[in-house]
């Protein structure tokens, strides 16, 4: 999950493809973040509504929809962790 300023996003891990929406479940703002994923569905930890992270459609109530964003991976971007 990412966040910057008021705005939360999930990114999802799918066969190796990046995916990113809006991490808030417009039904009672759930973390989609915390959900199950199965295939392209993240089903919200809280009440259930699903969304396909591709898109941002939800699968389970009619134009309840979140945002999906495109992602990048910079090349140049690393990181390194130690253990102590």
């Amino acid at each position: 999950m990412l966040e910057e300023g008021k705005r939360r996003v999930a990114v999802f891990n799918v066969s190796g493809a990046l995916h990113a929406i809006d991490d808030l479940c417009p039904h009672r703002w759930g973390p989609l973040s915390e959900g199950d994923l199965e295939d392209f569905l993240v089903m919200c930890p809280w009440h259930g509504w699903q969304f396909d992270v591709r898109s941002g459609a939800c699968d389970t109530v009619a134009n309840r929809d979140v945002a999906a964003y495109p992602v990048r991976i910079d090349p140049a971007w690393t990181t390194t962790a130690s253990l102590a």
